[in-house]
């Protein structure tokens, strides 16, 4: 999973609004540990052997940590 910011399910590959603004999910709608768990499944169901992040910051890392179930495999930085 690449640094979430959370996008609704569109057809286009970044939503604008009506006013030409890009459109965000607001984390109560959809949050990055919600994407995890939804990677985690494909890990149950045999779909992958192992899940990561890329380019998260310590303290959403953490948050990550306390709420999943598969610990990432790695978090992939470039520097």
């Amino acid at each position: 999973m690449h640094w979430p910011i959370p996008l609704p399910a569109t057809e286009e590959p970044f939503p604008l609004l009506p006013n030409g603004d890009r459109h965000f999910l607001d984390e109560s709608e959809w949050g990055y540990c919600d994407t995890w768990k939804a990677m985690e499944e494909l890990v149950y169901q045999g779909k992958c052997k192992a899940i990561g992040v890329s380019n998260m910051s310590i303290p959403y890392l953490k948050f990550l940590l306390g709420r999943a179930r598969i610990p990432p495999a790695v978090n992939q930085v470039v520097v």
